[in-house]
């Protein structure tokens, strides 16, 4: 194959973090190359399965975000650069890796991979190879890459893209690894609605990811099948993780901090693929201290998420949430709704039902700093204020709607579990129980996800 760009590598030989060690083929790779100096790096692990660039660890929290390499100690790449990583994009043919040294790239139009199968865009890690769309003239997306299958994108960041920072749409087997998109004014409604936002596929893996100030979801993957998002860290987004008209769907060993929501599990009516998914588990992940602000733009669903929500089910269907360690989210550690509680009229159709149904809630921890109260600006968030509660949140609420044959199953050991349900959705007559079973807890099964792996 013809190459006109710098460097001809062998990648597995160099880098390990993008491909799975179990696979030792090679492939041609063109190489986009800067003289760009990397700074010194600093690792500490939290837990074992993750690692990241300067991860620093507070001693109140536990968790403090990953605080990128600052821009000004990598080199900027000039034009010819940039064209060249473009021109590499669109030349592209099956099995090609394109490599992108440490710098900055300063893009004005969005990069899209189109209708090409088998290619792997690699940088040198989150914080070396920046993709930066703060000039931004042209295009919705950071990178858009659109019916295109067995795509590997790792080891590099997006910054400041002015729509969504990475957007896959038809993709199926599709891997997102040790990523970094993030919005450096911080927490804005003005920024990106997704972080990591791949949709209509099926066979989809997003881990070792990281995603900040995200107006709607820092990982949002949507109408899709057999979908695997593990070991990511979330912070500063209005939702941390969003799996929304999914089915057969795994969310584990992941950490959401300082969120609006830390982790979601919708079911929206009125959706062209996937229209009423199921097959969901959430478990062994970190979910603390999602307080923040919900910067969602007006008319977003996302906005009737409120402050201090920690796992949110909304018309979930099959869905499993155990092993969790669930702290200080003040309005709910987690809850469970029917699609009323934002639509009171919507009608139960042949292909979406508005219920949620067949949950099991078990083996979670909670704890809340008692001086937390609710948020009860949302929603979610005016469940709580009916509940006498003296404004503080529950460790589990929920709406009460459920389906007459739907399993509702709450198991927590904790002595001091809070959980509040109404009645049937009755705002004036809740129901607050104690700890212990509650419906009928028979163990739930699930199918197997599939499970890309490369």
């Amino acid at each position: 194959m013809k190459t006109h760009l710098l460097l001809i590598l062998l990648v597995p030989a160099l880098f390990t973090s993008c491909t799975n060690e179990k696979n030792n083929s090679t492939h041609k790779t063109q190489s986009v190359a800067s003289d760009a100096q990397s700074s010194e790096d600093k690792e500490i692990t939290y837990r074992q399965d993750i690692s990241y660039q300067m991860r620093e660890i507070d001693d109140k929290s536990g968790l403090r975000r990953r605080r990128s390499l600052p821009i000004q100690e990598l080199s900027t790449l000039d034009s010819v650069d940039v064209k060249q990583l473009q021109m590499a994009l669109y030349n592209a043919k099956e099995g090609d890796t394109i490599f992108l040294e440490s710098g900055v790239y300063h893009l004005s139009n969005e990069l899209i991979i189109s209708e090409v199968n088998g290619i792997t865009l690699q940088g040198k890690g989150m914080g070396k190879t920046i993709i930066n769309f703060a000039d931004q003239q042209a295009g919705g997306q950071g990178i858009n890459v659109n019916k295109a299958n067995n795509i590997t994108l790792c080891d590099f960041s997006v910054y400041d893209a002015h729509g969504d920072g990475i957007k896959t749409k038809g993709c199926n087997n599709m891997i997102m690894r040790n990523l970094e998109v993030l919005w450096t004014k911080g927490p804005h409604p003005t920024n990106g609605g997704y972080g990591l936002y791949p949709v209509e596929s099926q066979g989809i893996l997003v881990e070792q990811c990281m995603v900040a100030g995200a107006s709607d979801a820092g990982i949002y993957v949507g109408q899709s099948l057999d979908v695997v998002v593990k070991n990511c860290y979330v912070y500063h987004n209005v939702a941390g993780i969003e799996i929304e008209n999914c089915t057969r769907s795994l969310v584990y060993d992941n950490v959401a901090e300082d969120n609006t929501g830390g982790i979601l599990v919708f079911n929206l009516p009125d959706l062209p693929v996937n229209p009423d998914g199921q097959f969901c588990q959430v478990y062994d992940n970190i979910v603390v201290h999602n307080n923040h602000l919900n910067f969602a733009p007006e008319g977003n669903m996302v906005a009737i998420v409120a402050p201090g929500s920690g796992i949110v089910l909304l018309a979930a269907k099959s869905c499993e949430v155990f092993n969790n360690e669930i702290r200080d989210n003040k309005t709910m550690g987690v809850a469970v709704a029917s699609y009323f509680v934002h639509n009171s009229n919507q009608k139960s159709t042949d292909q979406f039902s508005p219920y949620s149904s067949n949950i099991s809630i078990h083996n979670n921890e909670y704890s809340c700093d008692p001086s937390f109260y609710a948020d009860n600006s949302t929603p979610f968030g005016l469940l709580v204020l009916t509940s006498g509660n003296g404004g503080k949140g529950f460790d589990l609420l929920s709406d009460g709607v459920f389906s007459e044959d739907g399993l509702f199953c709450v198991q927590e050991d904790s002595s001091d579990f809070s959980f509040m349900m109404l009645n049937n959705g009755d705002f004036d007559s809740p129901l607050t129980r104690d700890a212990g079973p509650l419906g009928n807890c028979q163990k739930m099964s699930f199918p197997e996800v599939y499970q890309v792996d490369r």
